[in-house]
């Protein structure tokens, strides 16, 4: 077996496995924050054009490994609405990515469509950088997934390498610097859960934005929520919904009225 065969198959392996642990935290957890339904839109629209592109190329070894991706993004995706999480954005932004990835590679052909797709594999790591970065507390992310992740993108940037395919070197490296940053967030943010937050202090300890108190929506700062799908629908799970002032990083909690506009 030559060497780009054998890299080429681990990381199929890898790829067909990596999202499952994900899949497994949502199912035992039902929690989704930190997880990007956006990132995971992207994933099965990007892993379709990459299913059309290698078959075209006739690069046969990552078929099973982009058929297995796609389904994980799929069912991840699928999750992610189930469990209440705010999916509208993922689709209009995977129906866009759709449409642009048609016309490129009907006006400009594969190698053109190849290289679109290694960029859109960058923009679909963004939006899971983000939204873990953005989250006080990811505790919806797998850390196995994107170890897996870091596993998963270093084997296809050296295939890439041997096959002297770029497009898919792009999407390794792209992968990896995304897998690094997921595990730095998921590591300084571990002991963090949004459910436990200390009531030490009151809302008045702080000026605070968005806190919703019953049906009512109150304003007046700078506060970042820990779930912001519940601050953005005005889901009233909570007598008073628990955030984090954005300067300080301190817990306040609406412990009833607070001043309105």
């Amino acid at each position: 077996m030559t060497a780009d065969l054998i890299i080429g198959s681990l990381a199929t392996v890898i790829s067909c496995i990596l999202l499952l642990p994900q899949i497994a935290r949502l199912l035992r957890t039902g929690r989704t924050e930190g997880v990007s339904p956006v990132w995971a839109a992207l994933g099965t629209v990007v892993n379709g054009g990459w299913l059309v592109f290698v078959i075209a190329e006739r690069l046969w070894v990552p078929i099973i490994s982009i058929v297995g991706t796609g389904a994980g993004f799929g069912l991840t995706f699928g999750l992610l609405h189930r469990k209440g999480a705010d999916v509208g954005r993922g689709l209009g932004v995977g129906g866009a990515v759709i449409v642009v990835l048609v016309a490129v590679g009907g006006l400009s052909g594969w190698a053109v469509l190849g290289t679109s797709l290694a960029l859109a594999n960058i923009v679909q790591f963004f939006p899971s950088v983000a939204t873990a970065w953005r989250t006080y507390a990811p505790v919806g992310l797998s850390p196995v997934t994107w170890m897996l992740m870091l596993a998963e993108t270093a084997g296809w940037t050296a295939y890439g390498v041997l096959v002297d395919q770029m497009p898919i070197v792009l999407y390794g490296l792209s992968g990896l610097v995304a897998s690094m940053l997921m595990l730095t967030r998921i590591w300084i943010t571990r002991a963090r859960d949004s459910t436990r937050v200390s009531d030490r202090l009151s809302a008045t300890d702080c000026q605070c934005r968005y806190i919703y108190c019953g049906l009512q929506q109150v304003t007046s700062s700078t506060i970042q929520f820990l779930d912001n799908r519940h601050a953005h629908h005005g889901h009233h799970k909570y007598t008073g919904l628990i955030g984090f002032d954005a300067g300080t990083w301190k817990p306040v909690r609406a412990t009833g009225v607070a001043q309105t506009p």
